[in-house]
């Protein structure tokens, strides 16, 4: 699925732009400020329904105006035209799909998904764990159907269970631990047969960085894996009590990736940490290429990130994705020289997109 028309309004520094991008390699060049990130920012927008980099909209809705509009068109050959929109104002959010409005952002996301790849992209071996859970979620989502369902399941079992914890009413809570543990112990293995076939995919990516290292991801579930989620709700009881919620279960799940059979966190330095989120982020891109359906990438100054060599081979990894990708550079040079005529270049100063 590629974008092949993008209309913004109102957002950041874009007072209104115009954008019919190629199917493959889309480059945007720019000073710092020059709104640039923001276009990748009307990208996101219209496939997951929010911003990558913030949560609250009076910071994407250009200042004294009320709302912000972005509209586009995907399309998959041979199938038709899908426009989408997003509206946001500083209280509501609109979204459409086809012409329709629609409630869950999910749907978007089915429709068009989209990957980023950011300057703060860096963190996530580091981050907090919601951070990698949410790297996760996103990808089973794409590759298992009923993932969702199980997951809107587990979260309102979950949501009912804590609420008896804070009433201290520990005799109602049977059916809820049979739910919990039910759709909990679904979100955990599929989650962890992501994993597994993530791994090949990291493999491949990772042979273009690193030589001679050794990287594994180990899922850790949530709980002990030596007893049932059932058993733990059950005899965790009182801790669970005492904190007034539900400690273990799938959204206390994590992943650690593993160098040489050490902490990648802690081995690698910090250029080598990027890279290896960069591998994580192109090998979960490659997997749901291959698995569900082509994902937009968009990566934001990729210059800033890598160095020259780096950078050549992520490049050369974006040439062989077949699927569209837009970067962000400061220069011409800063991707050119890897490119050549192989990508479509557009400028973009003070708010406006025009052809490089």
């Amino acid at each position: 699925m590629a974008l092949t028309r993008l209309e913004i309004s109102r957002l950041r520094n874009i007072e209104r732009a115009t954008l019919d991008p190629s199917t493959h390699i889309n480059v945007l060049i720019g000073d710092n400020g020059s709104g640039k990130t923001s276009v990748l920012e009307a990208v996101y927008l219209l496939g997951r329904g929010r911003s990558f980099r913030t949560t609250h909209a009076s910071q994407i809705v250009q200042l004294q105006q009320s709302e912000l509009v972005v509209t586009g068109v995907v399309h998959e050959e041979p199938g038709p035209r899908t426009p989408l929109g997003v509206r946001l104002t500083r209280q509501e959010r609109e979204l459409l799909l086809a012409g329709q409005r629609v409630q869950s952002s999910a749907e978007l996301v089915r429709a068009f998904p989209v990957l980023v790849i950011h300057p703060s992209s860096a963190s996530l071996l580091d981050a907090p764990p919601k951070l990698r859970r949410q790297f996760l979620d996103w990808g089973v989502f794409h590759v298992e159907p009923s993932y969702l369902d199980n997951w809107r399941r587990y979260t309102k079992a979950l949501n009912h269970r804590n609420a008896l914890l804070k009433q201290r009413r520990p005799a109602d809570l049977g059916p809820w631990n049979q739910e919990v543990a039910r759709y909990g112990t679904m979100l955990a293995k599929a989650r962890g047969q992501y994993l597994l076939r993530l791994q090949p995919h990291l493999d491949d990516v990772l042979r273009h960085f690193f030589s001679g290292c050794l990287v594994r991801i180990e899922h850790a579930q949530g709980w002990k894996p030596d007893r049932t989620l059932l058993q733990v709700l059950c005899n965790d009881l009182s801790p669970d009590l005492e904190y007034g919620y539900t400690q273990s279960g799938p959204h206390k799940g994590d992943f650690t990736v593993y160098v040489n059979d050490k902490l990648a966190k802690t081995y690698l330095s910090r250029g080598q940490a990027k890279l290896m989120v960069y591998a994580l982020l192109l090998a979960q891109s490659n997997l749901l290429d291959r698995a569900a359906q082509p994902i937009c990438l968009l990566i934001d100054d990729v210059a800033s990130e890598l160095d020259r060599n780096n950078r050549k081979m992520l490049l050369d990894l974006l040439l062989q994705r077949q699927a569209q990708c837009f970067v962000t550079a400061a220069h011409q040079d800063d991707v050119r020289f890897a490119l050549a005529d192989n990508a479509t270049m557009f400028h973009v100063e003070h708010g406006r997109i025009s052809h490089a």
